[in-house]
C-alpha cells in the first residue's frame, strides 16, 4: 500500500453553550489533574524548559525530539498553539486563555522535520504512541493526518491495534479539514475523512463555529466564499462568516470539517468541538501568526479540525479524571472515556442554515455523517440536573452468544440515552468491512417495544459505538441487553453509559396502620448499570429521629425486587427509614 503524505490539520470554546467545561473546574475541580497527555505535532515553543511560553511552565512531563535531532522547537507554530489549547495555563493572559485541562502534564513529540514537513512520524504509528505510553500518557492529541476520503489504511488499522492492545490509552483524532462543496448546492459533501481519523477506536473530531463576532479578531470578518471561493462557491455557506452562526442562534458546523461516513459506512467524525477562530498559545520561535496574532502577542488566532482536536482531547483527560476521583475507578479504560463523551454530546441539528435544501446536519435520531453524536457538554454530562443521573461501567466481557442484561428503573418523559463503546479487534486495510468483533445494543420497554441503536430498525453490523436516545413513554422497568452477536476475537471487553430520568431504587411508601402485632413488610426495586452486590443492600430505621439506626437486609425476591421487614411496634410508634 502507498502511503499518502501526512499533513497539519480559548476561551469561547470552554463556554455554556460550547464544551461547558468553566463550572467544572470551579465547582468541581476538574482541572486534568493526575492526567498525563501525550501530544504529537510541530513542536512546542522555544524547544527548551529554561525559557518556556509561560502557560506551559510546569507542564511539560518529557519533551521529545523526533523530527530534528536535539530540537523540539516550533518554528512552524501548530504545535503550540494545539498544545496551549490542551493545557496552557493561561499564565500569559491572567487566565483568559487557558487550556481545557490546564492542570495536566504533557508528553510533547516533535514530528516537525528539517524541512518542515512530518518526517518525525513513524512508518508504524504503534511507535509514536507506544513511547507516548511509556512515558506515561493515557491519552493523545493529534492534530494531523492523510487525506484518504474514508479509507481505512494502513495507519487506522495500526492505531486500532495499538488501542487494542492497549486499551487504558485513548487517542484523539482530527477528522480533517477536506469539507468541500463541490457540486455547487450549497450543503458541505460526505465522505472526506482523513486517515488515520477513519479508525474504529479512536476518538475522531470534528469542528463547530465558534461563535465570534464579525471583526473581533482572526479570520471573522471572512466569509467561508470569500476565503476559499473555489471550495464554498454556493450560499448559504458562501456569505456566511467563518466564525458566526448564518441565523446567530444555531450554532453550526465548519465548512471545511471533514465529513463522513467511511467507506465501510460506519459514523464518522465521532463528536465536534469549536474549530474556528481559536485563541491560543503563540510559539515565540515561529514566524507565523497562523489567523491572525491576538492584541496579547503571546497568543494568536487559528482554525481547523486541528484546531478542535486538542480541545477535545483537554476535555476527555477532564471525563478521566473525573471517573478516578468521583468514581473510583482506577484506570479507566479509553472506551468508557469515549462513551462517557458521545453519551452526553449534543446534537447541533439543524444546523445554522435552517432545515430546506441546505440543512446543515440531519434531523434526530443521533448519530449523522455531519457532526457524529454533537458537541461535548462536561458539566451536563458529568452533573446532570436532578431527576437526570449518569451512570457507566466497563467490567463486562462478552463472546459470541452471550448476553449481558442490565435493567433500569426509568421515569417517563425524560429524554435517556444508552451508548455501548468498544475497542475492537483491528480490521484489514483496504476496502471492505471493518468491524470484526460485532456486539449489539438494544433497549426493551415494559410495554414490549424495542429500541435499536444508531437510529435503526434493526441490529446494526458496522459501527462499534452503538447509542439508543429514546424518551420513555411509560414509567417502569427498562431492559438493557448487550449481545456478542460474533466474536471471533473473544472475549471483548465493552464500557456501556445510561444517562437519564433513572432511579436506582422505587419503594412503595409504607403506609400507616393500628396493627402493632405484625411487622412491616417493604418492597424495592433495585437497578443498576455497574456492578453492584445485593450483600450491602439494607435498610436503615429507627423510632427515634436522632437514635441509632438499625440495620436490616434486603433479601433478593425476583429480578429486581427485594425485601425487608421491619419489626412490629407499638401503636402512635412514627418509623424513620431510609
Amino acid at each position: 500500500e502507498e502511503a499518502p503524505p501526512r499533513e497539519l490539520h480559548n476561551d469561547f470554546a470552554v463556554k455554556g453553550r460550547h464544551l461547558n467545561v468553566t463550572n467544572a473546574w470551579t465547582q468541581f475541580g476538574l482541572t486534568g489533574r493526575r492526567q498525563v497527555i501525550g501530544h504529537a505535532d510541530t513542536g512546542l515553543d522555544s524547544g527548551t524548559l529554561t525559557n518556556l511560553h509561560p502557560d506551559f511552565v510546569g507542564r511539560v512531563r518529557v519533551a521529545i525530539a523526533r523530527g530534528r535531532p536535539g530540537d523540539w522547537g516550533d518554528s512552524h507554530g501548530h504545535g503550540t498553539h494545539t498544545a496551549g489549547s490542551i493545557l496552557g495555563g493561561g499564565t500569559a493572559s491572567t487566565g483568559q486563555f487557558r487550556g481545557v485541562a490546564f492542570e495536566a502534564e504533557l508528553v510533547h513529540q516533535s514530528v516537525m522535520d528539517s524541512s518542515g514537513g512530518l518526517g518525525g512520524l513513524p512508518d508504524d504509528l504503534y511507535d509514536l504512541y507506544l513511547e507516548a505510553y511509556t512515558n506515561a500518557a493515557r491519552l493523545h492529541s493529534d492534530s494531523w493526518g492523510a487525506p484518504v476520503y474514508g479509507q481505512y489504511n494502513a495507519d487506522s488499522q495500526s492505531s486500532d491495534e495499538f488501542m487494542w492492545d492497549y486499551p487504558d490509552m485513548l487517542l484523539v483524532f482530527s477528522a480533517g479539514n477536506d469539507g468541500r462543496d463541490a457540486n455547487s448546492d450549497g450543503v458541505v459533501d460526505q465522505d472526506s475523512i482523513g486517515s488515520p481519523a477513519t479508525a474504529k477506536n479512536l476518538l475522531t473530531v470534528g469542528a463547530a463555529e465558534s461563535d465570534r463576532a464579525p471583526g473581533s479578531g482572526g479570520y471573522s470578518s471572512m466569509a467561508w466564499g470569500y476565503g476559499w471561493p473555489s471550495q464554498y462557491p454556493a450560499d448559504p455557506i458562501r456569505n456566511d462568516y467563518i466564525s458566526q452562526s448564518a441565523d446567530l442562534i444555531r450554532q453550526g458546523l465548519a465548512a471545511f470539517s471533514s465529513r463522513g461516513p467511511t467507506d465501510d459506512g460506519r459514523v464518522k467524525p465521532d463528536i465536534v468541538a469549536p474549530g474556528t477562530d481559536v485563541i491560543s498559545a503563540r510559539s515565540r520561535r515561529a514566524s507565523s501568526s497562523g489567523w491572525g496574532l491576538h492584541p496579547n502577542t503571546n497568543y494568536m488566532f487559528s482554525g481547523g479540525t486541528s484546531m478542535a482536536t486538542p480541545l477535545a482531547a483537554g476535555f476527555a483527560s477532564l471525563v478521566r479524571q473525573y471517573l478516578m476521583e468521583w468514581r473510583g475507578v482506577t484506570n479507566p479504560g479509553a472506551a468508557l472515556v469515549k462513551a462517557v463523551i458521545i453519551n452526553g454530546s449534543r446534537s447541533l441539528t439543524p444546523g445554522q442554515y435552517g432545515t430546506d435544501a441546505a440543512r446543515e446536519i440531519p434531523p434526530p435520531p443521533r448519530p449523522n455523517h455531519a457532526e457524529g453524536w454533537g458537541q461535548p457538554d462536561l458539566m451536563n454530562t458529568l452533573f446532570p440536573q436532578p431527576p437526570r443521573r449518569m451512570t457507566a461501567c466497563d467490567t463486562n466481557r462478552l463472546t459470541t452468544g452471550q448476553t449481558n442484561i442490565f435493567r433500569l428503573f426509568l421515569q417517563a418523559g425524560l429524554t435517556s440515552s444508552v451508548t455501548l463503546a468498544y475497542s475492537d479487534y483491528p480490521g484489514t486495510a483496504g476496502t471492505g468491512k471493518k468491524l470484526v468483533n460485532d456486539l449489539d445494543l438494544f433497549v426493551l420497554s415494559p410495554t414490549g417495544g424495542v429500541y435499536y441503536p444508531n437510529g435503526r430498525s434493526s441490529p446494526d453490523r458496522t459501527n462499534n459505538v452503538e447509542g439508543v436516545d429514546f424518551v420513555p413513554p411509560v414509567s417502569g422497568i427498562y431492559t438493557v441487553r448487550v449481545s456478542g452477536f460474533n466474536v471471533p476475537q473473544a472475549p471483548q471487553p465493552y464500557a456501556l453509559v445510561f444517562s437519564g430520568g433513572w432511579e436506582p431504587i422505587m419503594a412503595d411508601p409504607l403506609p400507616n396502620t393500628t396493627n402493632s402485632a405484625t411487622p412491616y413488610q417493604l418492597r424495592a426495586r433495585i437497578t443498576s448499570l455497574g456492578p453492584a452486590n445485593p450483600a450491602t443492600f439494607a435498610i436503615l430505621w429507627n423510632t427515634n429521629a436522632g437514635a441509632r439506626f438499625n440495620t436490616n437486609a434486603l433479601v433478593h425476591l425476583t429480578g429486581p425486587e427485594y425485601g425487608a421487614e421491619i419489626p412490629a411496634q407499638p401503636r402512635n410508634t412514627t418509623i424513620h427509614y431510609f
